[in-house]
C-alpha cells in the first residue's frame, strides 16, 4: 500500500540493482544508511538578443541527477562490496530513490560513482559516502 502523508526520512533510501551480488536483478537498500539525497538541476540557454530589447529570454540546456547516500560502515553490508567495485572498476550502476514501498514513487537511474569516501575517526565508527552521476533518469512506482 502506497504510503500516504508526510514522508518520514527514515523510509527514504538508495537501492541498487542487485546490490547483494547474487547474481539477480532485485534492486536492494543500500545497508546502514543515515541519509540520502536527491538533486536535480536544469541548466538554461541564454537566448537574449537585441531584436527583444535585451529582454531575458532561454530555453532549457542540459539536466544533471546527483543522487548521494551516508552511512555506517560495514563491509558486510549489502551493496558496499558492488559499490567499491563499481567505483574503482568506473562502471555503471543502476539505482533507485525512493521508498521501496508497492505503489510508491521512485526514480531510476544509470549511474557513475563519482566519489566513493570512507571515513575511519580514532574512537569513532567508519562511516561512507558516495556520489553518483546519473543519466537515463525513468521513473515509476514500486510493485
Amino acid at each position: 500500500m502506497a504510503t500516504s502523508g508526510t514522508v518520514k526520512g527514515n523510509l527514504v533510501g538508495v537501492y541498487v540493482q542487485d546490490g547483494d551480488a547474487d547474481g539477480d536483478t532485485d534492486f536492494d537498500l543500500i545497508a546502514c544508511a543515515t541519509n540520502a539525497s536527491f538533486s536535480m538541476s536544469n541548466e538554461l540557454i541564454d537566448t537574449v538578443c537585441k531584436d527583444n530589447d535585451g529582454a531575458r529570454s532561454f530555453i532549457a540546456g542540459m539536466q544533471s541527477l546527483t543522487v548521494s547516500v551516508e552511512g555506517l560502515t560495514a563491509y558486510d553490508n549489502v551493496g558496499r562490496d558492488i559499490l567499491f567495485t563499481r567505483a574503482r572498476d568506473k562502471t555503471t550502476v543502476v539505482i533507485k530513490y525512493g521508498t521501496g514501498v508497492t505503489g510508491d514513487p521512485f526514480a531510476q537511474a544509470n549511474a557513475i560513482i563519482t566519489s566513493f569516501e570512507e571515513t575511519a575517526g580514532v574512537n569513532d565508527v567508519t562511516t561512507f559516502n558516495i556520489t553518483f552521476e546519473c543519466s537515463g533518469m525513468t521513473t515509476g512506482t514500486f510493485s
